[in-house]
């Protein structure tokens, strides 16, 4: 089921080339409005796929997540840490979308 999927960018706000799609493979993207209820719970957007930055979805999860925008060159303590708050939000499936040199890099830290 889609509404059981999130697609997180590594990018942020100001640098994302997906976070202001409305559409994404045909499906209508849910996003946080930056508002809550009385009763303190998030509110967002009418859409099936559910789409934030990687700390914007901070403190949520998913059956399955999408990190996308995925790039770096060096790995860092920031990747590391970065990877572990994407990869920590899928209860059951997690797929990495990323530039090659950000690709070799996981593989690399994985073997």
């Amino acid at each position: 089921m889609i509404a059981d999927i999130a697609a997180i960018t590594w990018r942020g706000l100001e640098h994302s080339r997906v976070i202001g799609e409305w559409h994404i493979a045909g499906q209508r993207t849910r996003r946080f409005t930056g508002r809550y209820t009385d009763t303190g719970e998030a509110i967002s957007s009418d859409g099936e796929l559910q789409l934030e930055t990687l700390f914007g979805f901070k403190g949520q999860a998913a059956d399955c997540v999408v990190i996308t925008e995925i790039d770096f060159d060096a790995w860092t303590e920031e990747v590391r840490r970065r990877l572990f708050v994407g990869l920590t939000r899928a209860r059951l499936k997690v797929a990495l979308v990323g530039s090659v040199a950000a690709s070799g890099l996981v593989l690399g830290r994985l073997a």
